[in-house]
């Protein structure tokens, strides 16, 4: 969307797909406040010359990264009689973003869970998300979670 005001100069606002390791992604701009010059008096034309440096720029600082490998910790099942056991990530997640971009993960659970545990069963999901992106990752049990043993049940009870 260009436009132009004699107080504002040129304005051009935009969106435009770049295509980085097979992904699309969309990248949107503005560009504010662009006058004419000696060499290119047409304050739309500067405004517009502007957006094309903006967006190749955006383009090349666009990267690909994997952000959880299968196989990642990414939370624990806990139970008072016996040591944590780790809850691993079943996949690879890879995203494209910008090398400042931080991800985060949300681990979700079954409400109950009954123990015994069986070890590398499936239990719940991390959710996986970075700027606009998101996927769910499936998770499992690195080792088994015992039931509780009669002792223990009758001395913490």
């Amino acid at each position: 969307k260009p436009g132009y005001k004699t107080v504002a100069g040129g304005c051009f606002i935009f969106a435009a797909n770049a295509t980085v390791a097979g992904k699309t992604r969309t990248i949107v701009g503005a560009v504010l406040d662009q006058f004419g010059t000696a060499t290119q008096p047409s304050a739309l034309t500067s405004a517009f010359d502007a957006s094309i440096a903006l967006l190749t720029s955006a383009e090349h600082e666009l990267q690909q990264a994997t952000v959880v490998h299968a196989g990642t910790t990414l939370g624990h099942l806990d139970a008072p009689w016996a040591p944590s056991v780790a809850l691993v990530a079943t996949k690879t997640v890879t995203v494209i973003g910008l090398p400042h971009e931080r991800a985060t993960t949300t681990v979700q659970l079954p409400a109950n869970i009954t123990a015994p545990v069986p070890a590398h069963t499936s239990l719940g999901t991390a959710v996986v998300r970075i700027g606009d992106q998101s996927e769910t990752v499936p998770l499992k049990t690195s080792r088994a979670l015992p039931a509780a043993s009669l002792s223990w049940r009758l001395t913490n009870l």
